[in-house]
C-alpha cells in the first residue's frame, strides 16, 4: 500500500508578506506621506502671521477687548485660547489621529504574522483508489477540505466509480456534499442507467451500482455497497481517514497536507480587527478635552523673530 505524501508545513514570516504583498507597504508609505502633507498644511494654515493676538475660534483681533468674551463668535476666550503672533493653532487633536493612523498599521504588521503562528488555515486531500477482490468494481475517491482545527473534515468528495462484471460495463462520476450526504451525478458512462442525485446512503449506493435482485452476485454486491458507503462517509467526516473496506482492496493512496497559501478569511478578520481599533482610538482622541489659558497653543517652531515681535510689543505695552 502506498504511503500518503505530506507535504512540508510553510510558516510565513514578516519579510515574506512584505515580498508577496508589497502593494500594501507602498500604499502604507503613500498614505503617510498624504497624511504628513495634510498635516503640514494644516499647521501651516492655522500660523497667526498678523501682528495682533487673534481668537482660536474666528481669528478675530483679541486685544483691548472689554471682556473674556469675544465680540465675534461670543466665545470665552480663556476657554477657546488666544493665537499670538508667531503662535499656531492646535492641531492636538488631527496631530494625534495622523500619529495613530500612521503606527497602527506598523504593529499590525509585527502581530499579524505572530497571530499567525497560532491561528493558521490548514488544507488537506487525499485520494484512495480501492477496487473489489473479484475485480468487478473500483472506484477512486478523492476528499479535500481546508479549516483550523485538526483533523479536517471534507468540504468536498469526488468519486469515480466503475463497474464492469455481471452488467453491461458502466462508470460514473459524482460529487458529496460532506454536510447534507447529498450527492450529484458530473459525468457517466452512456451505459448508466442508475439514478444521478439524491441523499446517499447504503440504499442509494446500491442503486448507484446498479445492482438487481437476480444478480446472482447480488448479495455480494451489496456488502460491497455498504463498504463504499463506509469509506465515503469517513471521507465526509475527515479528510485524512484510513480506508478499511471489507470488500475492496487499497488499490493506490495519496494525499498531502498542509498550511493554506491563502487565508481570505482571517486577513478579513485581521483588516476588521486593525480597522475597529483604528475607530476607538480616534474617538477617544476626539473625547479629550483641550486645555484652556492657551495650553495647547504653542508657538511655530520657525517663528523666533516672531516671538521676538510680539515679546518686544508686550514690553512697549507694560511701559
Amino acid at each position: 500500500m502506498a504511503r500518503p505524501v505530506v507535504t512540508p508545513l510553510s510558516i510565513p514570516t514578516p519579510a515574506d508578506l512584505l515580498v508577496k504583498q508589497g502593494w500594501t507597504l507602498a500604499a502604507y508609505l503613500m498614505l503617510c506621506a498624504v497624511l504628513l502633507t495634510i498635516l503640514w498644511l494644516v499647521r501651516r494654515r492655522g500660523l497667526n502671521r498678523s501682528a495682533d493676538p487673534v481668537c482660536a475660534n474666528c481669528g478675530y483681533i483679541a486685544s483691548n477687548l472689554p471682556g473674556p468674551m469675544c465680540p465675534e463668535c461670543g466665545g470665552n476666550l480663556a476657554a477657546a485660547g488666544i493665537v499670538y503672533p508667531g503662535w499656531t493653532r492646535s492641531t492636538e487633536i488631527f496631530t494625534h489621529i495622523v500619529q495613530w493612523t500612521i503606527l497602527l498599521p506598523i504593529a499590525a504588521f509585527c502581530i499579524t504574522p505572530l497571530a499567525w503562528n497560532f491561528v493558521r488555515l490548514r488544507e488537506a486531500s487525499q485520494s484512495v483508489w480501492l477496487i473489489s477482490r473479484h475485480e468487478s468494481c473500483s472506484a477512486g475517491i478523492n476528499a479535500r477540505g481546508k479549516g483550523y482545527r485538526s483533523p479536517l473534515a471534507a468540504d468536498v468528495v469526488n468519486v469515480e466509480m466503475q463497474r464492469s462484471l455481471g452488467i453491461s460495463p458502466f462508470a460514473i462520476n459524482f460529487s458529496v456534499n460532506p454536510r447534507t450526504m447529498e450527492y450529484r451525478a458530473t459525468s457517466f458512462s452512456p451505459a448508466y442507467k442508475g439514478p444521478r442525485s439524491g441523499r446517499l446512503d447504503q440504499a442509494a449506493m446500491l442503486a448507484l451500482m446498479c445492482a438487481t435482485p437476480s444478480d446472482p452476485r447480488a448479495e455480494e454486491i451489496s456488502g460491497e455497497a455498504a463498504a463504499l458507503f463506509e469509506q465515503i462517509h469517513a471521507a465526509a467526516a475527515q479528510v485524512r481517514w484510513e480506508p478499511k473496506p471489507l470488500y475492496f482492496e487499497v488499490f493506490n493512496r495519496s494525499g498531502s497536507e498542509g498550511d493554506a497559501p491563502h487565508d481570505p478569511q482571517f486577513l478579513n478578520f485581521a483588516a476588521g480587527f486593525c480597522a475597529s481599533v483604528w475607530a476607538v482610538g480616534v474617538v477617544l482622541i476626539l473625547r479629550r478635552r483641550r486645555q484652556p489659558n492657551n495650553a495647547a497653543f504653542r508657538p511655530a517652531p520657525d517663528t523666533v523673530l516672531a516671538r521676538w515681535r510680539h515679546s518686544r510689543q508686550r514690553d512697549q505695552e507694560h511701559s
